[in-house]
């Protein structure tokens, strides 16, 4: 979508610059006049504009603009320079020289009524590295510790309280004694509990095959609205982009490829990569890429606890943006994305502090996993989470493409550091907060993590992450159930502790109704109304809970014509399984290092590497 111009004419802060910069050879003639068209339609000076565009380096570009007015300028980098409280000021003294943080405008800085007639420079990028080595212990116990500091009944860090592990030991104590006693009652027991937990996890998937369509879901612009898509290039807001990698030098080039196709001005862009200090080889293939400056490079420093959610936190304090937005390695968001987030975020009401944008599986067509992981995406994100905005149900964050406010994301205390799916629990925290999340029509291609130990381990650390999510929200359940209300909350527990227990227990609800068929004689059971009962709830549950996902299901895939991945939902009750395998092994996980998380490597596709290489 084309941006809207600009017809002022272009303000020229420093008239003899482009007769310094042509005689210099800095730039010709026909590029300095095509930047100044450009600075016109992007509403900015000329100055301002090459300084954005990073055509010509930012150092020649100063100096340059300095002896146009006839000052002196000499640069200091962030190790010349020693004063743990510069940034706190916009304009100070270090080291005997006025020190200006450099993102105000240029004709602002040479028209501030300075003492010192002789300026020393840093650029933002100095700023920003001393920051971190005068803060360093400080912003490494902020990225790591605030949530828990702040509101430690909503951290992760601290487990399950004396009170739930009370409660669930009781309960399986329970279970247990009870068969042990009276095995018939203990069979009993267990049929009913295992088909009110289905029964219960599959109400809202139920719900929801009577609501809304997704198109209808999602809120599209009439044809007489005033779009805010289609404001002035000046008037756009600066919209930051986090980007966490680790291990992702194969990809690097590919990512910033995209993000660069994003239809939104460079000059109001904030990308922010995040490498982790001992990766080494990622950040040296970024660093080869020459990329704009509109790309900020930040170093994590190491700590034990080696999470997504920490490198944001690190990251969150030199956000500029009025908006951020989150995207991993192998991510291909839609040109508008951006553009569509801030429409809807204006149309929307103040407390509508996130949107959620679809996710696509890009590499379905690459194995049978490949296939099932693209009908969990279809389903979860173009028919399951529109529903729960629909019924005002809390949404479960995906772990990329959810944008935000910035100022109630810092407000909320941002991620939780120790949670391991720490977009599951901010959807959860912003709801408790008072705010709400929507989801938005825009898509972001995704690569399927196809193989199956690498599988295990990223669907390993989502059920764990979700188990982690469910202790904090149940230490105080009244407080979400008072923020959300009585039938938004039941939703809540069908949707978390139903998907969670539901996998847990899935092969014990599919041979229950053998175990009390064989267990009992055909008689007994046929002539018994109990038994009889108990049968058809366990025969019944598997029927309802069956048939609610693959509706669900179907009901997605009909959206996308994919006709063909039907034959797939027949071995659905395979990748189920393997599902519940893996949430065994996030319960063992929990136990033995409940914070550790397993990287998802990407880039690994056969099909899109193929692409690629085209």
């Amino acid at each position: 979508m084309p941006f809207t111009e600009n017809n002022t004419a272009t303000a020229h802060l420093f008239p003899e610059l482009r007769d310094l910069l042509l005689s210099g050879k800095l730039i010709s003639a026909k590029a300095y006049d095509n930047c100044e068209q450009q600075a016109k339609a992007h509403g900015q000076s000329i100055e301002e504009y090459l300084y954005k565009s990073g055509l010509i380096p930012h150092q020649i570009l100063q100096q340059a603009i300095a002896i146009s007015q006839n000052l002196s300028l000499e640069f200091v980098d962030g190790k010349a320079v020693n004063n743990p409280y510069y940034v706190k000021q916009t304009l100070c003294e270090i080291n005997g020289y006025n020190l200006i943080e450099n993102y105000k405008p240029l004709n602002e800085i040479y028209s501030s009524n300075l003492e010192k007639p002789y300026i020393k420079f840093a650029t933002a990028r100095d700023f920003r590295d001393l920051f971190i080595r005068q803060n360093k212990n400080t912003l490494i116990h902020q990225s790591v510790h605030f949530l828990a500091d702040k509101t430690p009944n909503l951290a992760a860090k601290f487990g399950m309280h004396i009170g739930q592990k009370i409660v669930v030991i009781g309960l399986l104590l329970a279970a247990i004694m009870a068969t042990i006693i009276w095995p018939e009652f203990g069979y009993y027991y267990i049929s009913i509990i295992l088909s009110c937990v289905f029964l219960f996890a599959s109400s809202v998937k139920i719900y929801s095959l009577f609501l809304p369509k997704t198109a209808n879901v999602r809120a599209k612009l009439d044809d007489n609205d005033e779009s805010y898509l289609d404001v002035l290039v000046d008037k756009l807001p600066v919209y930051s982009i986090l980007v966490p990698l680790f291990k992702e030098e194969k990809l690097i080039k590919q990512l910033t490829s995209n993000l660069l196709k994003l239809n939104y001005p460079h000059s109001k862009l904030d990308i922010k990569l995040l490498f982790e200090q001992e990766d080494k080889d990622t950040i040296a293939a970024a660093k080869r890429l020459n990329l704009p400056e509109c790309f900020e490079f930040i170093i994590v420093p190491p700590h034990e606890l080696q999470t997504k959610p920490r490198a944001m936190n690190f990251a969150l304090p030199f956000v500029r943006g009025e908006y951020v937005t989150i995207y991993d390695a192998e991510d291909k968001p839609e040109p508008d994305q951006l553009l569509e987030a801030i429409d809807k975020f204006k149309r929307g009401d103040d407390k509508l502090a996130c949107l959620q944008a679809s996710l696509e599986i890009e590499n379905w067509n690459e194995n049978w996993m490949a296939r099932h992981f693209f009908i969990e995406y279809a389903t979860l994100f173009n028919h399951f989470l529109p529903a729960l905005e629909w019924l005002g149900i809390p949404l479960p964050l995906g772990g990329t493409s959810n944008h935000f406010k910035v100022n109630i994301l810092r407000e909320i205390g941002a991620w939780d550091a120790h949670n391991v799916t720490e977009d599951a629990d901010l959807g959860i925290r912003l709801a408790l907060c008072g705010y709400h999340s929507n989801v938005l029509n825009s898509v972001t291609l995704e690569e399927a993590n196809h193989r199956l130990i690498p599988w295990f381990k990223q669907r390993t650390r989502w059920l764990k992450g979700w188990l982690q999510t469910i202790i904090v929200h149940s230490r105080h359940p009244s407080n979400l159930y008072h923020a959300i209300g009585p039938l938004r909350f039941a939703g809540f527990l069908a949707l978390m502790m139903g998907m969670l227990f539901s996998s847990l227990l899935h092969p014990l609800i599919f041979v229950m109704p053998f175990v009390i068929y064989y267990t009992f004689d055909l008689a007994s059971v046929m002539n018994s109304t109990l038994h009889m009962s108990l049968f058809l709830l366990s025969f019944s549950t598997l029927i309802i809970g069956y048939g609610a996902v693959l509706c669900s299901n179907y009901q997605a895939l009909a959206e996308f014509k994919r006709w063909r991945l039907l034959l797939t939902l027949l071995t659905a009750p395979i990748y189920w399984l393997l599902v519940s395998f893996a949430a065994w092994l996030a319960i063992h996980e929990y136990i033995r290092k409940p914070f550790y998380w397993a990287k998802t490597e990407h880039g690994v596709s056969k099909y899109l590497n193929d692409q690629a290489a085209e």
